[in-house]
């Protein structure tokens, strides 16, 4: 039988037999219901408390310890694992990166329309491959690759135009933009009539090459010291 909470377990002084009785009644006495001695009315101590030596207490707290110690060791070196392979995916990507880009500006110097257009093939390829490892030269690497094409458009034009001397008209679909890329000032000269008939693209397919050279060193320099 269970106690409600105006009522209260008692134990018997003679026989230990436990009873029921009203909070009330506490430090009274009654006749015992099992033995029918009398006996005082005393609560049970409804709990006990447990002292955990500190021995015991000293090799808990060293187990646990132990084990987060071990825990952030696994930790530490699982992140050192994966920033050493970050580094390494890098490294690989700059080096795949590196060798279309040496070779594009080695022929910036006498290189033909075809071989231009096989080194932007080259650097697409490798960059479209290694792109989720270069992006701390994406905008570099772009913009060397909108140079380029820049370049290969005016000379294009130039080739197809070459009966008249080689000019090349602003009008013609994207030459204006990539005039302006080549040589940034150009729209300050085109209502100057002394201009008009002076664009010349072997101008500015040897002004676009000069600049894809200097392009291609500085953006060598970069990935060699970022590390």
């Amino acid at each position: 039988m269970n106690p409600t909470i105006q009522e209260s377990k008692g134990e018997c002084q003679h026989c230990g037999e436990h009873f029921i009785f009203p909070v009330a009644n506490a430090g009274g006495t009654i006749a015992c219901p099992h033995c029918g001695k009398e006996t005082i009315l005393r609560q049970m101590q409804q709990s006990r408390s447990y002292v955990i030596p500190l021995s015991i207490l000293a090799g808990i707290m060293l187990v646990v310890t132990s084990a987060y110690e071990v825990n952030a060791l696994k930790q530490n070196r699982e992140t050192s694992r994966q920033v050493a392979e970050q580094k390494q995916r890098l490294q690989n990507a700059k080096s795949e990166m590196v060798r279309p880009i040496a070779a594009l500006k080695v022929r910036t110097e006498g290189c033909t329309l075809p071989e231009l257009r096989q080194c932007e093939t080259d650097i697409k390829t490798t960059y479209e491959v290694n792109k989720s490892q270069l992006s701390p030269f994406s905008t570099d690497i772009e913009q060397l690759i909108k140079l380029i094409d820049a370049c290969e458009l005016c000379w294009n034009n130039s080739n197809i135009n070459s009966l008249q001397g080689g000019i090349i008209y602003p009008k013609w679909p994207g030459q204006l933009e990539a005039m302006e890329r080549i040589y940034p000032n150009v729209t300050n000269l085109l209502d100057k009539p002394r201009y008009a008939n002076g664009f010349n693209g072997d101008t500015f397919v040897k002004w676009g090459l000069a600049k894809i050279s200097i392009q291609c060193e500085s953006l060598l320099a970069k990935m060699q010291r970022e590390k």
